[in-house]
Formats: C-alpha cells, structure tokens, sequence
C-alpha cells in the first residue's frame, strides 16, 4: 500500500546516512594527512553516497507514493463503434501493441534474425558481463592489497582496519568473476535456439529449433519451458532476491549424440505455452519472466544451462467502455475505457486540505511494492471545502493484468488519499479487476 513519505521517514533516512558521511569524512582527513589516493578515493565515495540520500530524502519528503510513481500511458485510443474491434493482420505479433509497448512493464530481450526459423533468442548472462566483472575484480583488489600492505607495513593501523572491509568485497568480486568465467566457458558450445514467434499469447503454440555445432559430444540436452517469479525485497540495509518456478514444461529431451568438427545437430519441435499463463511482467522489484532453458550435459567439457528469454503478451482485446462500482466487483478488459466518481468528506470538519486522486496498479507479495500510475489528480489545492466530489475518465494500459501469484500479486485500484500535515494520510481504494 502507498503510503506518505513523511518527516518521520525524512529523518530515518538522514540518520541513515550520517554513519556513512561520518566514515568517509575520517578516511578523508586520514588521506589528506598520509597523501594516500585511494584512501581519499574510497572516503569520497562514502561521502557521496551519503549526500545522495540525504537530497534525495528531503526532496521526496511530502510526496506521496502516487504522485511519485512512474505515469504509465493508457492503450491507444480504438473506436467502440461499428462492431467489436479487430487487431490489423501483421507478420510481427509485436505491432498489435503499437508504441505503448515501450511505456508498458514488459521485460526487453534479445533477440535477431534466426536461420532455421524467425527469430534468434539470445541466452542471458554472458560473455561481456563476464569479461566486465573480471576486469572490475582486478582493478578493485589490484588497488586495495597493495595499499593495505602498506599500511599494515607502516604501522598505519587504522586505515589498515578500515581497508579490510574494501578487501572482503575484493575476494567476494573475485569469486564472482571466477563463476561467470566458468559459465561463460561452458556457453562456448552452447547451442543456438530460434523460435517461430515472439512474443507468443497464452495457450499459443509455436516452433523451437535447436542448433548444436561441433565438436562436441553430448550425453544429454533437454529443453524446458519455464515461467519464474522473481521479487526482490529490502532487509536491513541489504537487498536480497527470492526465485521461484511457477511453471515448468518438459518441451524436448534427446542423447547421448555427437557432432563432428565443422557439422551441426539440428532439431525442430513444437512448444505450447498454458492458455491460463500469466503474461510477462517486470517492473523495479517484481517479475514474471519467461523462458526455455535449455540444459546441455557435454562429455569433456563444462555443462551448459542456457536461459533464452522470451516475451508472452495476451491478444490485444476487443475495445470496450465500463462505470466502475464503488462496491468494488467491477472487472474490466485490459485497454478499456474506465468511468467513475468519487466523493470525499471530511471526517472532522476540517477542510479538506490536499486530496489526490489516482488510478493505478500496485503489487503486493515478498517483494518490495512497484506501482504504475495511470491518472492522477489534486482534488484540492488548499482551500475550504469540507466535501469533493469528481468524476473522472481513465484509458486503462494493456498490461499488466490483475494477477495472484505465489510471490508476486497485481492489485488494480481507484484511490484518495487525502493528505494530513500531522499523522497518517487517509486512503480510499476502490479494487476492481483487469483481466483479459
């Protein structure tokens, strides 16, 4: 639930941010004094970071999570008249989205041109990623050793304290890299994966086809069909993420078999995705990712799990215009035309200072809340009013629809918030439901 950042939230984040501006202003004068650059380095950095949260809890202090949140644009506008509306034949599934794509919270993949079949799915998680991490790993720990040897070296016993923290992170990178190296090697073989659509609806089937190119031999490749949830959450000051598979399909599985130098191994089959899957989804916290994964078993050579990212969109529905209940069952195709009215009293008389209008999507679950905002309005601006009423006219988003996973949950609401200078704001949410 959005909730107003306010001068309580204000000072947690400042005092947060003092142990960090504390430290860093140490290592600096420590640095001034030894003429050490790297200990400066890593002073300003504590310095900046506190800094940056401090500017950025004073600028969000009073802004409620509504006014806040990223504007997502409603569907482009489809005539209701002459008959239910029909998606233009393309070749391309992606234009029945048209430009709203981009504003919509769809995860962004790769892919190309395929040989065997249309599209190329890239697997995630290579090569340069790879390359980058270990290079970063040098760099870091290629700074941070040498100077704490010098300063143990030097009987410099606190800025040798202080350096073991930068040293832990050094090995932590390092294992990091060591990891995405070894997967990165084992990709060297991967095997290439098109398909013949992308993105693919609910309960569509399409084609898979799987190049595997010599040499290699290979005990065992099987292909999955997988749909994960992914949230990540605040704990403390870390940041951790939970997984889980929602979905799993065994779509192929074939070995042992080997391929000569300079030959290839093809197959093509046929996949389906569930008519009742949820679509993709991604927003800061919270996803629903699908993807086939492919699992390669080689005989000398490091296993192979590739995971080869791909879109599933609902069919753009037919156009359509509803009143929204107040009594909260209302349900709603994605891209419809939502009305409603609201009405606001105050509770003690006094008058209403500033309220807010908003419709918008918000999700709930282990993960840290991401919302979307569709409408928003200030009913108020200060004045005496002691009652508001308004009606209003929302173009909803295709996506995402109304969702209950296992650890994600999309909620759709139409809600005041009215602002309150001195306690907790009060929320009014009208649910209502969008689902295809």
């Amino acid at each position: 639930m959005g909730t107003k950042r306010g001068f309580g939230g204000m000072v947690w984040s400042i005092a947060f941010a003092i142990p960090f501006f504390a430290i860093g202003a140490v290592a600096c004068v420590q640095a001034a004094r030894d003429s050490n650059l790297v200990l400066a380095a890593f002073g300003l950095v504590f310095v900046g970071v506190s800094i940056a949260q401090t500017v950025r809890a004073v600028r969000s202090f009073g802004v409620s999570r509504e006014e806040g949140a990223p504007r997502v644009e409603g569907a482009p506008p489809r005539s209701i008249r002459g008959g239910p509306y029909r998606a233009p034949a393309a070749t391309d599934p992606l234009s029945r989205y048209g430009a709203s794509l981009s504003t919509l919270p769809v995860p962004k993949i790769v892919r190309s041109a395929g040989r065997g079949l249309p599209v190329r799915l890239g697997a995630a998680g290579q090569g340069a990623g790879a390359i980058a991490l270990t290079v970063f790993a040098l760099l870091w720990n290629g700074l941070i050793w040498p100077s704490s040897f010098a300063a143990w070296t030097d009987g410099k016993t606190g800025i040798a304290l202080f350096l073991i923290l930068f040293q832990v992170a050094g090995v932590a990178i390092g294992i990091g890299a060591v990891a995405q190296i070894g997967a990165w090697m084992g990709s060297l073989r991967a095997p290439f994966v098109e398909i013949s659509d992308e993105p693919v609806a609910p309960g569509a089937s399409f084609d898979v086809h799987v190049r595997q190119h010599g040499p290699a031999r290979v005990s065992r490749l099987r292909v999955r069909l997988v749909c994960e949830e992914s949230a990540s959450y605040t704990a403390g000051t870390d940041t951790r993420t939970e997984e889980r598979v929602v979905s799993e399909t065994d779509v192929y599985d074939d070995g042992p078999f080997a391929v000569a130098r300079g030959d290839e191994w093809t197959t093509t089959f046929t996949a389906s995705v569930p008519a009742n899957a949820m679509h993709s989804f991604e927003a800061k916290h919270n996803h629903v990712r699908w993807m086939l994964v492919v699992d390669v078993a080689y005989d000398g050579w490091p296993d192979h799990v590739g995971k080869h990212a791909l879109r599933v969109l609902p069919e753009v529905p037919a156009a359509s215009f509803a009143e929204l209940s107040p009594n909260g069952e209302s349900r709603f195709a994605p891209g419809a035309q939502v009305s409603g009215t609201t009405k606001v009293d105050s509770r003690d008389g006094e008058p209403l200072s500033r309220t807010e209008l908003s419709v918008l999507w918000y999700t709930e679950g282990k993960g840290d809340e991401d919302m979307g905002v569709v409408h928003f309005e200030e009913l108020t601006g200060g004045g005496d009013a002691t009652s508001i009423e308004r009606a209003y006219r929302v173009q909803l988003p295709l996506l995402p629809v109304s969702y209950a996973g296992e650890l994600i949950k999309i909620h759709w609401v139409a809600r005041v918030r009215v602002r309150k200078l001195l306690g907790d704001d009060e929320i009014h949410d009208t649910p209502f439901i969008v689902a295809t």
